[in-house]
């Protein structure tokens, strides 16, 4: 429960007070009683009434109560009605409803209410005039506090509560706040070069040392006293309110809030930014009785703070080159490859033999028929053609090949490119794609490599259906393992080669693509070493691509590992990133597809 304010507490005592007073006054009769004026005003118009009736004959009273009973009742508005009663009781004369009205009075002494003016004959009792007045007292809740002046003494003290708590805000708002403090408290704090500010409840400064001075431009005069929010603070992140200020959250929430960054505008148009850190001040029983609020100015360490980040981003620019550079020199190696198997097949065709056979033909053109049939060169002519054109035909494929893998090497530089320009303008690269076909499309662009080496491979999946993922990221990061994985067989002497591509779901809901491979393997000492930026033990490396795999992975919020059991014993390298499916079937079976990398896909 919210503890009442010191100001409320004064405003209400005040205002009992006030109210005791008016009640009191009330009771001893310094403000006039309304049922005792009432009572009195009725007994002087009834003293009124006989002494008119007096000077009446006898005989006329009757007619002159019923001429001037209805005039009487309608001027006094506390007359209800009025009769004349004779000697022996009956009712002679009277108003509509008085026989209705009057009541026997005991022993026959009017009452404020029921009043009886004797007429007397010869001494002897001639009649009685009856007035019927309204209750003094009002039967209704309304009539009785507007008898005893409640309404009065409330609009008074509401009054009085309004008034006085508007007084009393600024008559304390002039005070001295910074009083509360003791002078050596204030020394400590003005020595420190960290800004302090103590508040009250009501967001109000109540201290603030030199330092904070400084940093607004103002005298202590000049700040205690007023709100720390009227400032011109900036919030560095948008649409953040004026509850968002951390001294707010303190006052609101009781919370500490700690290294929360704002700016200020000074007087002269500069910017400061500092970091504020807020804590409540606390009573010995826990009540909150204020705010302790610090700023720590951070400006010139921001500044060498932007100079360091435009640095790390040049170095960043650079590695991201390095890197865009390494991959496409990866698919280069393997356009070179594949134009170099071009040349060779071109270079040994049949296609030349084919010159000569055209010469003897053209030179036996007369008799074309009996050189076939009869010459014992022209009789081979018509089988080698058919063995040459099967020969052709087979060359006319592996070119056809050849060029395909040419197009999508050239595909993947596109991809590389694209790729990183979509990351410097900081544009999301993500896509719904199987795993299955990017790794089908890295063994593609690894192909001829891997059917050199004659290195089998073999490929396991769970079964996923689409996913959410960056496609070109990931597919970099494949064909790079998998060169790394041909680069290790060759290394090592081994008969059968082999590298298996496998893709499962963990348990934690990730997607768990693992490059295993029984080449060279990596030697303990190196095993944290491979994905350092510049590191390699290749002769010709320039330890960029597994680092640049690495970064990759971490920024699709994942992770690469490798582990290997030592050298000449393998190496498996283990990519590991959050799994975001379109759909995953439930089925527990696992497809295995075993394959050679000689045969075409």
């Amino acid at each position: 429960m919210k503890k009442i304010t010191t100001t409320i507490h004064i405003n209400f005592t005040l205002t009992c007070m006030l109210i005791t007073m008016l009640f009191l006054s009330i009771g001893i009769g310094l403000v006039p009683n309304k049922v005792r004026m009432n009572i009195e005003s009725r007994q002087k118009l009834c003293k009124n009434l006989a002494i008119q009736f007096c000077g009446v004959a006898h005989e006329n009273i009757i007619y002159t109560l019923e001429s001037l009973a209805p005039h009487i009742i309608e001027q006094n508005k506390d007359i209800l009605s009025m009769g004349f009663r004779d000697a022996e009781g009956l009712l002679v004369s009277g108003s509509d409803d008085h026989d209705t009205n009057w009541q026997p009075l005991a022993d026959n002494h009017s009452t404020p209410t029921q009043i009886q003016i004797p007429i007397q004959k010869d001494d002897e009792q001639f009649g009685t005039i009856e007035i019927y007045f309204a209750p003094v007292y009002p039967k209704t809740i309304a009539g009785f506090l507007h008898i005893h002046y409640v309404y009065f003494v409330a609009f008074m003290a509401a009054a009085m509560f309004v008034v006085t708590g508007i007084y009393l805000k600024k008559v304390l708002r002039h005070l001295d706040p910074s009083s509360v403090i003791p002078n050596r408290v204030k020394a400590v704090l003005d020595n420190l070069t960290e800004s302090v500010v103590i508040l009250d409840k009501d967001e109000q400064i109540i201290f603030g040392n030199d330092a904070f001075g400084k940093i607004i431009d103002e005298k202590e005069t000049g700040f205690v006293g007023r709100k720390l929010s009227v400032f011109p603070w900036i919030q560095p992140r948008e649409k953040q309110e004026h509850s968002d200020l951390p001294w707010i959250q303190t006052l609101e929430n009781g919370t500490t809030e700690s290294n929360i960054p704002i700016i200020l505008k000074t007087k002269n148009g500069n910017k400061r930014t500092s970091v504020v850190n807020s804590v409540p001040i606390l009573s010995a029983g826990g009540e909150h009785r204020g705010i302790m609020t610090s700023f720590t100015d951070v400006t010139e360490l921001e500044e060498k703070s932007n100079e360091l980040i435009k640095m790390s981003r040049d170095a960043g620019m650079a590695e991201i080159a390095t890197n865009v550079l390494h991959n496409i020199g990866n698919i280069l190696n393997n356009v070179n490859v594949s134009a170099t198997a071009i040349g060779d097949t071109l270079s040994q065709s049949k296609l030349l033999n084919l010159q000569k056979i055209s010469k003897m033909m053209q030179d036996h053109s007369e008799n074309i028929g009996a050189f076939l049939t009869e010459d014992e060169r022209g009789k081979h002519i018509p089988p080698y053609l058919v063995k040459t054109i099967e020969i052709l035909l087979d060359e006319h494929n592996d070119i056809t090949n050849t060029i395909q893998s040419l197009r999508n090497n050239i595909d993947h530089i596109k991809t590389v490119i694209r790729s990183q320009q979509s990351y410097a303008k900081v544009q999301t690269c993500e896509e719904m794609a199987s795993m299955r076909e990017i790794v089908e499309d890295a063994i593609k662009i690894n192909k001829i490599v891997l059917a050199n080496q004659k290195i089998d491979l073999v490929q396991e999946f769970d079964d996923i259906d689409y996913i959410n993922i960056d496609r070109s990221r990931i597919l970099q990061i494949i064909v790079n393992l998998i060169k790394n994985a041909t680069e290790a067989l060759n290394e090592n002497d081994v008969k059968n080669k082999h590298i298996a591509i496998k893709c499962n779901k963990t348990d934690e809901n990730q997607l768990c693509i693992e490059v295993i491979d029984n080449g060279i393997g990596i030697a303990p000492e190196n095993i944290e070493k491979i994905f350092a930026h510049g590191y390699t033990t290749k002769p010709t490396g320039h330890g960029f691509g597994l680092h640049g795999c690495a970064l990759s992975a971490t920024e699709m919020g994942g992770n690469l590992t490798a582990q290997s059991q030592g050298l000449g014993l393998g190496t498996s390298f283990i990519l590991t990133l959050p799994l975001k499916l379109e759909k995953v079937k439930n089925e527990e079976s696992r497809e295995t597809i075993y394959e050679s990398a000689n045969i075409s896909h």
